[in-house]
């Protein structure tokens, strides 16, 4: 083989390789973005609903965006009653109507459908050290 038809096929294999890794670069960003725009849309659909667990902790999650129209209900998933309300303590005036008004006994649960825009604290009225909020789009 001459050398200017090595020179051709060692120009070729480089190009091939660096055309390969760049599909493969483009197609993990593209895998990336998906795996994203999952997990961070999943509780923005309007209408659905979304799942809040109490623990003696805290709650989990205890920060999430919705849309409007979603419904998050509260799961009492520790030993102790809870009870889910509007934040501030003691007057509860965020948010009214969101207040359990009675606790949430273990393995029992509390509904609420989110239908203004903005960001809304809400706490447990039993332990008001456990809160979170919740961004309304």
């Amino acid at each position: 083989m001459s050398e200017d038809t090595l020179n051709t096929v060692g120009t070729t294999r480089r190009t091939l390789k660096i055309g390969l890794v760049l599909l493969g670069a483009i197609a993990l960003a593209v895998i990336a973005t998906m795996l994203i725009d999952h997990f961070t849309k999943r509780q923005s659909v309007s209408g659905v609903q979304v799942t809040i667990n109490v623990q003696h902790d805290g709650f989990s999650p205890a920060v999430m965006t919705i849309r409007s129209g979603t419904t998050v209900t509260w799961v009492n998933a520790d030993s102790q009653p809870h009870r889910v309300t509007s934040t501030p303590f003691p007057s509860h005036t965020d948010l009214p109507g969101l207040d359990s008004r009675q606790n949430i006994g273990p393995g029992s649960k509390y509904s609420y459908t989110y239908t203004k825009t903005g960001t809304f604290g809400y706490l447990d009225y039993l332990h008001p050290e456990l809160n979170g909020s919740i961004q309304v789009k």
